[in-house]
């Protein structure tokens, strides 16, 4: 027998070399995979191996300052389809369902869930990491082909969402939004908000929006006209409609307060002294400011004589402008700042705008 050249031997030991480092790599292979890989492995070839049904966690309610349930979640049947198995694949679970007992009240500051449970607009979506809680699931165990292996099953429960406490009152609420709607269809107005506050906190007992809608079906356009031709619509004339009418005017928009405002120049005055509870004024039915005839609410009658309060009683517009007179567009500004006007109140929805306010150098007589 003829002894190997040195030629072999080297390759027979590079061969061999290459081999115990293919070893050496597969056990580094397998010795990385066992260390630190092993729980993503087990949890894929689990999730090969299982089959999931999801529980729907029960939403936690909305509720008014009284406990009154204005968003409540009921249980309802939920039937799930697995192909592979024909007729014994039919299986029936609890589930749920968002329910709206009061239907149209406070539509835009409650807001609605979509299908899948998940907060879209108002109070719904604002606290929806609080509600919605954690899905739940039922495990079986399968074949590669999905056909259970086993009757028995894995059951993880799912856990429920926080139930919201408001400032609202349900009835005060219902007050609101019935007084509005009078009002907006006696004025023939388009629209219209109402917020009835408690002054002393800040809290929130009714915010009515006129046009409402039906939380329980809030893909319905309210109105008549437009739900006639809507299926003409684009998808964005259709998306921009929804948008509208859920749309919460009351903190969305930015409007002239008005004889609200008559509040700021009362404390602009009283606090830079231009003015005491007792000052005499005298309203001849308007007041000329600049080169303006600016009437009072009941011009062409007249408030006559009338101290301050009782022009802030009368609301009487010439008391009011004499007095921002008196303080001067810098001085009146800076009240208007003070008192927030240029910042947000943190109100708690989604949307809220900041007031608009002129500029000194843009601010003349009238």
């Amino acid at each position: 027998m003829e002894r190997p050249t040195v030629g072999e031997k080297r390759r027979l030991l590079i061969y061999l070399l290459c081999c115990m480092l293919a070893f050496l790599v597969l056990i580094g292979r397998l010795a990385y995979i066992g260390l630190f890989r092993s729980p993503q492995w087990q949890e894929m070839a689990y999730e090969q191996q299982t089959r999931d049904r999801l529980i729907t966690a029960k939403r936690g309610d909305i509720l008014d300052r009284n406990g009154v349930g204005i968003a409540e979640t009921q249980t309802v049947a939920a039937v799930s389809v697995v192909p592979a198995e024909d007729l014994p694949g039919v299986k029936v679970d609890e589930d749920v369902q968002r329910i709206y007992p009061f239907g149209e009240l406070a539509a835009q500051v409650v807001g609605f869930v979509g299908k899948d449970n998940q907060g879209i607009i108002g109070l719904e979506a604002k606290y929806d990491d609080v509600l919605e809680g954690e899905q739940g699931k039922i495990l079986t165990l399968t074949d590669a082909k999905g056909k259970e292996l086993s009757q028995e099953q894995e059951r993880i429960p799912p856990v429920d969402g926080g139930n919201l406490v408001t400032t609202l009152d349900v009835t005060i609420q219902q007050y609101a939004e019935q007084t509005l709607a009078k009002t907006v269809e006696s004025k023939q107005a388009k629209k219209g908000s109402l917020i009835v506050m408690n002054p002393q906190n800040g809290e929130i007992y009714a915010m009515a929006n006129y046009p409402s809608f039906d939380l329980n079906e809030p893909f319905t356009i309210n109105n008549p006209e437009l739900a006639a031709s809507w299926e003409g619509l684009s998808s964005k004339e259709q998306s921009d409609a929804l948008n509208t009418m859920w749309r919460n005017s009351a903190i969305n928009d930015t409007y002239e307060p008005g004889s609200i405002f008559k509040i700021i120049t009362s404390v602009a005055g009283l606090e830079e002294g231009v003015v005491t509870p007792e000052s005499t004024f005298y309203c001849r039915g308007f007041h000329v400011a600049g080169d303006r005839q600016i009437k009072c609410w009941r011009y062409p009658r007249t408030h006559g004589a009338e101290t301050f309060a009782e022009g802030v009683q009368n609301s009487c517009n010439p008391v009011f402008m004499e007095i921002a007179e008196r303080l001067g567009a810098e001085t009146f500004l800076d009240y208007v700042e003070k008192l927030g006007f240029r910042e947000k109140t943190g109100i708690d929805l989604a949307g809220e705008a900041t007031g608009i306010i002129h500029e000194l150098k843009n601010v003349g007589p009238v």
